[in-house]
C-alpha cells in the first residue's frame, strides 16, 4: 500500500513538475533553465500610435548558424499612428561577434519566460518583449527583464548596435537607376528627407556624375540642411539626334517611376536647357527653376570651346580635352588649384562615354529655347558669370530678359562659378525660401 501511494505521489510530482515548466502561466528563468544556445529569436518592441506616432523594434537571432542583429524605427511626425514600412526612418542588421552575443545574453540572465498572453499586444503601446527557444514546443516565449535597470541597460545596448550597422533606410549618395523602355537614367540622393524635392541637373561632363556621388554629397552640404536632393544623370543610351526635350521628357518619365513631384529643378548649363524644357512641357509638375551657367539658346560666336571639346573626343585625345576643360570652365586660379584632380576626372573613360559626350555637345550646340521661353510659369532664378567662356559672356542677362526674373551675375568668374563662389548655395536658398 505504501508502495502504491508513493507511485502516486513520484507520478504526481511529475506532473506538478511539467505543469511547473511548460504549464500555463508558469515561468523559467534565463540563465538558469535557458542557456546562451537555447535562444534562437528574441524581439523587444515598442508602438506609440497616439500623435507623433511611433515605432521601433529591436530583434536578436540565429541566421544559417550566425548570431543577427535587426533594428527598425518608424516615425511619424505631427500625425498619428500605427506607423507603417513607409514610415521608416531607419533600421538595418548586421552579424554580432561572440564578445556581443554573451553581453546580449547577460542582459537577459535573471530574468523570466512564460506562456504568451493572448492580449499581450494591446491596451497599450508595450514594450512587448518575446524569447523562442531551440527545440521548445511550449508556448513559453513571453519574456520579462529581472529589473527595471536591466531593461534600460538592455536598450542602451541596443541603441549602441544600432548605431554600427548600415542604416539601410537611409539612401545617401547610393546611385540607382529606372530603367525607361529599354533606356536606362541614374541618380542618387542625399539632404534633408522632410524638405521640398530638388533635382539637379549636371552640365556637359566626359564621365558620369554618378562616380562623385559623395564628393557631390559632400559639396551641397548648405543647400542639403533644406532640401531633399535628387541628382539625376541622363541616359546612357543617347540616340543620334536626341536634344533637350528628350532630356525632359526621361527626367519627367524617371520622376513619375520614383514617384517624386512635384519638384524644383536646378540645372546646370546644359542641365539649365533641360530644365527650361520640362517646366514648358509639364508645368505642374516643376515648381521653379534655377538655371545656372546656363542659356536660352546658343550662337554661332559661343561654339569655338565646343566645337575644340568634340573634336578632341573624337579624337580620343583624352589629356588634352581634360585640359581645355578645366582651362575654360575655370578661372586660372582655380584651374591651377585644382589642374591634377581635373586632368585626372578623365581618366579611364571608356567607349560609351566619349559618345555620350559627343552626343551631349551636340544637343548643347543645336539648343534654341528662345521661341518657347516666354511659355515658362514658375518662378525662375538666374545665376552667371560675366567671363563665361563656354556659353558666352551674356547668356545669364539674356535669360534674366527674357524670363524677366531675378538673378545673379558674378564678375571676374567664369562657366564653373557654382564650384567657385563661396555665397552660390546661399543665394539659390534664399530664393528657394519663397517657392511653396
Amino acid at each position: 500500500m505504501k508502495k502504491k501511494a508513493l507511485l502516486i505521489m513520484k507520478n504526481l510530482l511529475g506532473v506538478f513538475m511539467a505543469v511547473s515548466l511548460f504549464g500555463c502561466r508558469s515561468q523559467i528563468t534565463v540563465g538558469k533553465d535557458i542557456s546562451s544556445d537555447d535562444i534562437t529569436d528574441f524581439y523587444y518592441t515598442y508602438e506609440n500610435i497616439n500623435y507623433n506616432a511611433e515605432y521601433q523594434r529591436y530583434r536578436f537571432y540565429e541566421e544559417d548558424g550566425k548570431h543577427m542583429f535587426f533594428h527598425e524605427t518608424r516615425q511619424r511626425k505631427n500625425d498619428y499612428g500605427p506607423a507603417s514600412e513607409e514610415d521608416r526612418t531607419a533600421y538595418g542588421k548586421r552579424e554580432l561577434s561572440a564578445e556581443e552575443w554573451d553581453a546580449f545574453f547577460d542582459l537577459l540572465k535573471g530574468g523570466t519566460v512564460k506562456e504568451r498572453e493572448e492580449d499581450s499586444d494591446s491596451g497599450d503601446s508595450g514594450p512587448w518583449t518575446y524569447l523562442y527557444r531551440r527545440n521548445d514546443k511550449s508556448e513559453i516565449q513571453q519574456f520579462a527583464f529581472e529589473n527595471a535597470g536591466k531593461k534600460s541597460e538592455f536598450i542602451r545596448f541596443c541603441v549602441q548596435l544600432a548605431g554600427t550597422t548600415v542604416n539601410e533606410a537611409d539612401d545617401t549618395g547610393i546611385v540607382k537607376s529606372v530603367d525607361l523602355d529599354g533606356k536606362t537614367i541614374e541618380y542618387f540622393r542625399f539632404g534633408n528627407r522632410n524638405g521640398q524635392t530638388l533635382v539637379i541637373l549636371p552640365g556637359v561632363s566626359l564621365k558620369s556624375v554618378m562616380n562623385s556621388a559623395q564628393a557631390v554629397v559632400g559639396a551641397y552640404g548648405t543647400l542639403a540642411e533644406d532640401y531633399n536632393i535628387y541628382l539625376f544623370d541622363y541616359v546612357k543610351e543617347m540616340p543620334e539626334g536626341y536634344s533637350t526635350e528628350d532630356m525632359a521628357d526621361d527626367l519627367l518619365d524617371a520622376l513619375y517611376e520614383i514617384r517624386e513631384y512635384p519638384v524644383i529643378i536646378m540645372g546646370v548649363s546644359l542641365g539649365g536647357m533641360a530644365a527650361m524644357n520640362a517646366a514648358v512641357s509639364s508645368p505642374a509638375l516643376v515648381k521653379a527653376l534655377v538655371l545656372c551657367s546656363s542659356a536660352s539658346s546658343m550662337q554661332d560666336r559661343d561654339l569655338t570651346v565646343m566645337e575644340t571639346w568634340k573634336r578632341l573626343a573624337e579624337e580620343r585625345n583624352t589629356e588634352e580635352l581634360m585640359k581645355s576643360f578645366g582651362e575654360n570652365v575655370y578661372t586660372p586660379e582655380f584651374y591651377e588649384k585644382y589642374r591634377d584632380s581635373i586632368l585626372a576626372s578623365g581618366e579611364g573613360a571608356d567607349e560609351q562615354d566619349y559618345q555620350r559626350f559627343i552626343t551631349s555637345l551636340d544637343v548643347v550646340m543645336n539648343f534654341d529655347m528662345s521661341y518657347r521661353i516666354g511659355d515658362i510659369e514658375c518662378p525662375v532664378f538666374v545665376l552667371g558669370a560675366a567671363e563665361d567662356r563656354v556659353l558666352g559672356s551674356q547668356a545669364a542677362e539674356e535669360l534674366m530678359e527674357q524670363l524677366h526674373c531675378e538673378g545673379y551675375i558674378y564678375e571676374g568668374k567664369g562657366h564653373g562659378v557654382y564650384d567657385e563662389a563661396p555665397d552660390y548655395q546661399i543665394r539659390i536658398r534664399e530664393f528657394l525660401k519663397e517657392v511653396k
